[in-house]
């Protein structure tokens, strides 16, 4: 992986991806998972693009514009392998014809309970991860130490017509397919901070199937929160 480093050229402290980075100070990205998250934050995104810029793209030796710090941190240039041939990377958007979009979701888990939301999927799409945010002050959080989070996708409807060989019954009963964030405790102090949980690769999902939120609380105040599923779909 090339060398991204991102810089903070403000004169106090801010957080990128849960990254704190003290003022002037630098951050060496340490692997292309790290890359990936930092490349779909909404607020890295925006920080590089803003004038003038809050975040940095150094590419070892000398800052980058805004244009080529961006094209850095997504890889989207052109690469050269071994011996010398280009190698073109398209990305899954452009490779299958579908289009990424971020389904955005505001949510209450009631205090001391656990509280279930459901999604429905309403066209087929591949889902490839997302993040989830907790609202509220950091100084005096509504979550406490012991919550946690699941997300997973679900069938309630019969959809897949799974339910009389299984002896499950609609309305009573769930099918889950599949988990893709189990027991993720919450850090209370870390409010209005994107936590970004993302494959490298797609699974397909079905339309009539749910995206099930769980928040556990244990705490004595309700909790606001923002999800938000990535997923790729027909435009």
């Amino acid at each position: 992986m090339r060398i991204i480093i991102l810089k903070n050229p403000q004169g106090s402290s801010d957080t990128w991806n849960g990254q704190l980075i003290g003022a002037g100070a630098t951050h060496a990205v340490q692997n292309d998972q790290e890359r990936g998250l930092y490349a779909i934050d909404s607020k890295v995104n925006q920080d590089i693009w803003s004038s003038p810029a809050k975040l940095v793209i150094n590419d070892g030796t000398n800052d980058l514009s805004p244009e080529a710090g961006d094209r850095w941190l997504k890889e989207i240039d052109d690469k050269l392998d071994a011996d010398g041939f280009r190698v073109f990377s398209p990305t899954y958007e452009n490779n299958q014809g579908l289009q990424a979009l971020w389904c955005g979701h505001l949510f209450t888990a009631t205090a001391g309970q656990l509280s279930i939301f459901d999604t429905l999927i309403s066209t087929e799409m591949k889902a490839q991860g997302g993040w989830y945010e907790v609202v509220g002050d950091p100084a005096a959080p509504d979550a406490v130490v012991g919550d946690y989070m699941e997300l997973s996708i679900i069938d309630k409807d019969d959809t897949l017509g799974l339910f009389g060989i299984l002896g499950l019954t609609v309305g009573t009963d769930i099918l889950e397919l599949g988990k893709f964030l189990k027991t993720e405790y919450i850090n209370p102090y870390a409010a209005n901070l994107r936590q970004v949980f993302l494959s490298r690769g797609t699974f397909d999902v079905m339309a009539g199937l749910y995206f099930r939120t769980y928040y556990n609380s244990i705490g004595n105040n309700d909790v606001k929160m923002k999800v938000s599923f990535y997923v790729h779909e027909e435009p």
